[in-house]
């Protein structure tokens, strides 16, 4: 009501519960800064989670005047803001990738940390409103540019901007890193670029391609045929070149069929109930010297082995065979025999040969009882 005092109203919003202060206290203070011709800011949080921004000012004929602000929606609003920008640059800096956004204009707005580091870029040159070309100048004369012409690459950016087009290019430091640039534009206008690190798995790839061009070049070279199938389909996936030599077929016209379709039925049914028993038990097969049909190298005197071979979560993924192709010097120990008991010139039975078959005679007749 008119003339209530302000001890009174203090001590009636205190009883109410909107007031925390001890209310002659309070109005001791405000009188003594007012009096004092100083204005006086508050913004207390009430009991049921309000907040009011309260002002008190003087007036030159002694009077003041106080505004009473419901503020919590803004302040939540605020709080928010602030919690989504806390979130914002938690992501941002715990990226792998370096990122930086540009506006409209190509200035800078915002950047990470990991691009700072990735480039030795001194926190104090990040600035909003820099330019791609101020970034650029910056990394040459701290030697992180790429091995690349700087005003052609500001020309590329500028370009893509212009156009929004998105882009992606692999370019290589001084240094030896090798960085991805990958570059989309955004909804309002401006343009996002992350540069990601791919030194450690470029090297690890050309390590392993290195790797696998050393097994394929001893795959190929090794005298022992080698092929290999898919454990799921039972197609061939690998035909090596003595492979090639043993079967008399090219690898074009093996690679991607199965057993039935290369050998003659009778071989083909053998052979799948050996996959069958190798994809049942799992165990190595060893398989002594024979003879084997090959469809276009003939009969072939040979030893097989043949195994699984498993993956990470040891589960067969394919069936490899190794054959030993024993015709050769099966056929070689057989000349030499044939040698040793024939004459050179005339290829009849020498002297040996006659020693040996009388002895065969006796020992025969021995054997039977006679003399």
């Amino acid at each position: 009501k008119p003339g209530i005092t302000l001890q009174e109203l203090l001590a009636l919003r205190r009883a109410h519960g909107t007031f925390g202060r001890d209310p002659e206290d309070f109005a001791k203070l405000m009188m003594e800064a007012l009096s004092a011709g100083k204005s006086m800011t508050f913004m207390p949080e009430l009991a049921d989670g309000r907040t009011i921004h309260i002002e008190h000012h003087p007036m030159r004929d002694g009077r003041w005047v106080s505004t009473h602000e419901d503020i919590t929606e803004r302040r939540n609003a605020e709080k928010q803001l602030a919690e989504r920008k806390l979130h914002l640059d938690m992501a941002l800096n715990t990226m792998s990738q370096g990122l930086n956004m540009f506006d409209a204009d190509g200035r800078l707005v915002l950047w990470n940390e990991r691009y700072v580091k990735m480039y030795g870029l001194s926190p104090a040159f990040m600035k909003p409103g820099r330019t791609v070309e101020d970034l650029v100048r910056a990394r040459i004369s701290n030697g992180s540019f790429f091995v690349s012409d700087p005003e052609r690459y500001i020309a590329q950016i500028s370009n893509a901007i212009e156009k929004r087009t998105p882009g992606s290019n692999t370019m290589e430091l001084s240094d030896g890193r090798i960085v991805v640039i990958d570059s989309q534009p955004t909804a309002g206008g401006g343009w996002v670029v992350t540069h990601e690190d791919i030194t450690a798995r470029r090297r690890t790839e050309l390590e392993r391609d290195r790797s696998q061009a050393i097994a394929n070049t001893v795959i190929e070279n090794v005298p022992t045929t080698l092929v290999v199938k898919d454990a799921r389909t039972l197609r061939y996936v690998l035909f090596n070149r003595a492979a090639e030599e043993y079967y008399g077929m090219a690898r074009e016209d093996a690679i991607g069929k199965t057993g039935s379709e290369i050998f003659p039925e009778k071989d083909a049914k053998i052979y799948a109930e050996h996959d069958a028993e190798l994809l049942r038990t799992g165990e190595t097969q060893v398989y002594d010297e024979r003879p084997m049909a090959t469809p276009g190298g003939g009969t072939r005197i040979s030893a097989v082995t043949r195994m699984p071979i498993r993956d990470a979560n040891g589960q067969t993924q394919y069936l490899l065979t190794m054959v030993e192709d024993r015709t050769h010097r099966r056929r070689a120990e057989a000349e030499i025999a044939r040698l040793v008991h024939h004459d050179l010139l005339t290829g009849l039975p020498n002297r040996a040969a006659f020693s040996a078959c009388i002895d065969a005679t006796i020992e025969s007749a021995a054997k039977d009882g006679h003399s």
